[in-house]
């Protein structure tokens, strides 16, 4: 982490910028002539007291010229106007990019051309750079190589992945961990599920037994083909993070995210929500006689949260796995540190 060079001599506070301090100062000092009434925190010049006030009062003062809608902050505003910007879009799946150029990329996966030809063994590619890679076949280069053992690649990729074998090796010989029942006749790599070992040896032999049937793109995994085919199905992908949605529906409530609309209110509170499922929800709290705990007077939602709320006064633990456990979910959880299942699995880049 980066120092923090400035520090107060009274309580040690440290600040990366001397500003910083010298406004932290004067809470010490009682130099600052201008007190918040609700924080008491002070300010020598009067304009910084009225902005600070503003975030007492809700008051919004960076407003969007193009749809109205206001935030407390600049840095809000600006991650906004994002979803305004008219980028480059696929005409066929509606997916965006920050340049012309990419989006020409893209369209090829849609139409199938491989503009750029080997002149060695007329093999082509959608792509310059992967045209660039695959030449180095034919001339030899193999400008990658194995800090362990001196071995190169081509690719950098690959060199990664060979590196990771050396690590993985030097691992389990330390834990004593790691048998394998199914080895890779390239690398010697091993592998606890056949399956795994047949993925993996279509690194060396470049096989890509997977295409899509729109493009004619070819694929080494089974599930980077279904990825790549939502390129076809027309989801829809917010602009400002290019996560994808299957309806325009579901699109427009998650840019709620970003612009912090919160269209549906409250008509008793005045309290607003990004969804309507979640105004529904809580229009309970005032049309509904609420679930109530018969011990404390605790009141609920949802009966479920008041039949989870009572084992607290009966001790009842009614999900065994050697320990016990007063949620069900809180088992599942548990359980996985049994059968090694990890559910959540990092997204294809």
């Amino acid at each position: 982490a980066a120092k923090r060079p400035y520090s107060c001599s009274l309580c040690e506070k440290t600040f990366y910028r001397k500003d910083s301090l010298t406004a932290h100062m004067e809470q010490h000092s009682g130099e600052g002539s201008y007190s918040c009434s609700g924080c008491f925190r002070t300010f020598v010049e009067k304009k910084n007291l009225d902005l600070h006030m503003k975030y007492h009062t809700g008051e919004r003062l960076y407003s969007c010229t193009v749809c109205k809608v206001t935030y407390k902050q600049r840095s809000q505003l600006t991650t906004h106007l994002k979803v305004h910007r008219k980028l480059p879009k696929c005409s066929i799946c509606y997916k965006t990019f920050t340049r012309q150029r990419s989006l020409n990329e893209h369209m090829r996966t849609h139409t199938g051309e491989r503009p750029y030809s080997c002149s060695l063994c007329e093999q082509t590619f959608s792509r310059k750079d992967s045209l660039t890679t695959h030449m180095k076949q034919h001339s030899g280069e193999r400008p990658y190589s194995c800090a362990f053992c001196n071995k190169t690649f081509v690719h950098k990729s690959d060199l990664k992945k060979h590196e990771n074998l050396h690590r993985t090796k030097a691992l389990q010989t330390h834990t004593g961990e790691g048998a394998s029942e199914h080895q890779c006749s390239f690398c010697n790599r091993g592998f606890r599920r056949k399956h795994n070992l047949q993925n993996h040896i279509r690194v060396h032999t470049g096989e890509r037994p997977f295409g899509c049937s729109r493009c004619k793109e070819t694929f080494a995994k089974k599930k980077t083909l279904t990825v790549h085919m939502k390129t076809h199905t027309g989801e829809k992908q917010c602009s400002v993070c290019n996560r994808r949605f299957r309806t325009e529906r579901k699109l427009q409530n998650h840019i709620r995210v970003h612009t912090e609309e919160r269209p549906f209110s409250c008509s008793f509170c005045n309290r607003t929500y990004t969804k309507k499922n979640h105004l529904n929800t809580h229009l309970k709290i005032h049309t509904e006689e609420r679930p109530t705990c018969s011990i404390c007077n605790k009141t609920f939602i949802q009966p479920r949260s008041l039949t989870v709320h009572m084992r607290r006064h009966t001790g009842e633990r009614p999900y065994i796995c050697n320990k016990r456990f007063v949620r069900k979910s809180v088992l599942q959880r548990h359980s996985r540190l049994h059968t090694g299942e990890k559910p959540f699995k990092r997204p294809f880049s």
